[in-house]
């Protein structure tokens, strides 16, 4: 059996698929995720395959049925098409720029995608324009990758760090107002920091991190490696 493509920091699903680099199957436990209306979180450390958690679940909302041939979910979900806003933090630029500045301009980004141009120029304030005005097309999910880092980042900075809770605060604090526009929820982070409204304001949250039956959402197991990656320890073993 020859050696497939192995999606070495590869953390976008539709390249992963469309280069047919080998995917271990998730997919049958990120539906048991997926029910309106809920919000989860997860915590996991960094290079553990979150972002791609999250770009598969976006290729999801986004309909992109045809990514999941030969994988569980293919027969097992209707596809619908939602509005989605996606916010890395990781990728974001809050050092030569304040956070709410930074997070803004991303909002406006994803505005644009969509044909809308944001009247609110404050964080908070677009964030609530842009998920009311996406509803009106269908509910909205929303995904926010590394939550944490523009704190995690500064904890040996105490007073930027807390200017960046602040400004997080701000942020997550508009989820639960916004409930009834919103189809599904999740972050992810490398911790899980009490002071963002998130674990207290949002009370519907759904914390799987340490959750049993979702322990190999990502990563790899052991009955997974040998299952796909045989000619690779083969190889290695040689």
């Amino acid at each position: 059996m020859a050696a497939m493509r192995l999606p070495i920091g590869i953390q976008d699903f539709p390249t992963l698929i469309e280069n047919n680099y080998v995917y271990v199957d998730k997919t049958r436990l990120i539906k048991q995720l997926l029910n309106p209306g809920q919000s989860v979180f997860l915590s996991r450390p960094r290079r553990f395959g979150k972002s791609l958690l999250l770009s598969t679940i976006q290729s999801i909302y986004e309909g992109r049925k045809d990514l999941f041939k030969g994988l569980w979910l293919e027969e097992n979900h209707d596809f619908k098409a939602h509005p989605i806003i996606r916010l890395d933090f990781s990728l974001l630029d809050f050092d030569t720029r304040s956070l709410e500045v930074s997070i803004l301009l991303e909002l406006q980004r994803v505005a644009q995608n969509y044909g809308l141009v944001l009247r609110q120029n404050t964080a908070k304030s677009a964030f609530e324009e842009l998920v009311r005005e996406l509803s009106t097309q269908a509910k909205v999910v929303i995904l926010i990758d590394e939550y944490d880092k523009p704190i995690t980042d500064n904890l040996l900075n105490p007073e930027k760090r807390l200017e960046q809770q602040t400004t997080l605060k701000r942020i997550y604090g508009t989820l639960k107002p916004l409930n009834s526009h919103l189809e599904f929820v999740m972050l992810t982070g490398v911790s899980k920091i009490g002071k963002l409204s998130l674990f207290s304001d949002l009370n519907n949250l759904k914390d799987i991190s340490l959750n049993p039956e979702f322990a190999t959402l990502c990563g790899y197991s052991r009955q997974e490696i040998e299952a796909n990656f045989l000619p690779e320890i083969d190889q290695l073993a040689e």
